[in-house]
């Protein structure tokens, strides 16, 4: 499974301005971590003079381990991050996660039991939202092959 890089990026240069203000992950029903991780993720300045080599540099390293899986035989399944975590009700690709395992609910799967197994999503969906510098980063991606990441 493969995450949006843009996204790694930006939730990387989040945590790493506010580590000692907000954790890595919520529980489910902590509203106040919630909260916190909601406010510094919104209004984020990401500084775009490496970005292009930043997003080059993990793209190619997330083909690189899918290369050396291959190579090594190792079974796989692709999956989409953005699907897992922000897709409502669409519980197809946790569905496509259990079939392949063999366990877990194969089908009848439901947004209410991705839910209760305690998923909370901490992120703003959108990079106009989420960067207070969006119109530089939609610059400095135009017409290369990482401009399909904003969203």
């Amino acid at each position: 499974s493969r995450r949006n890089v843009l996204d790694v990026i930006i939730s990387r240069h989040k945590h790493s301005t506010n580590w000692k203000k907000i954790q890595a992950h919520c529980q489910k029903g902590n509203e106040k971590c919630v909260k916190q991780q909601l406010r510094a993720g919104t209004g984020i300045s990401l500084p775009t003079a490496r970005l292009l080599k930043d997003l080059a540099d993990l793209d190619d390293r997330e083909l690189r381990v899918n290369r050396l899986l291959a190579k090594m035989n190792v079974p796989t399944i692709h999956v989409s991050f953005e699907k897992l975590f922000s897709a409502g009700s669409d519980t197809s690709e946790w569905t496509k996660i259990f079939n392949y395992l063999g366990t877990g609910p194969s089908k009848d799967l439901t947004a209410a039991d991705v839910e209760r197994a305690g998923h909370v999503a901490t992120s703003i969906p959108f990079h106009n939202v989420s960067l207070s510098n969006y119109k530089e980063v939609k610059e400095v991606l135009l017409g290369t092959e990482f401009e399909s990441l904003l969203h």
